[in-house]
């Protein structure tokens, strides 16, 4: 029996100390990135709901804003950290209103560092439209 047989070849741990580090960077990557899709799709959620209410509100009011907060906080997003701009109301029944959710988000941590990105901010969330519905 070969001495290599049993210990491995040399190819075998030079692979290993080059592709296990690459995977756990690509895992690290996928998982901050999953992070910053799903702070997205919470700020986006919280739009959503926002705009129902300044449909029936007529334009955002601050029981829009009230509700827009209730949802972050919901998500597990401070509402502090989110900004929240739009049309204010009322405006008549038909009357284009829009309505922005943001958030900056920093980057930290574990891949942003090996990066080169730590500290740097994403903004998350947009702007969304719709009409008034407020009875005249």
């Amino acid at each position: 029996m070969d001495v290599r047989d049993e210990a491995g070849s040399l190819s075998t741990y030079i692979a290993s100390a080059v592709v296990l580090p690459l995977l756990a960077m690509l895992a690290g990557a996928g998982i901050a990135l999953s992070g910053l899709a799903t702070t997205a799709a919470s700020v986006n959620d919280a739009r959503d709901a926002g705009i129902v209410g300044a449909e029936v509100q007529g334009g955002v009011t601050a029981t829009v804003v009230s509700q827009v907060d209730t949802t972050l906080r919901s998500l597990g997003i401070n509402p502090a950290q989110a900004t929240v701009t739009g049309t204010p109301g009322p405006v008549p029944w038909g009357s284009p209103i829009t309505l922005t959710v943001t958030e900056s988000v920093p980057l930290a941590g574990f891949p942003w560092n090996a990066l080169g990105l730590a500290g740097q901010a994403v903004t998350v969330g947009g702007t969304t439209y719709a009409t008034s519905n407020l009875a005249p």
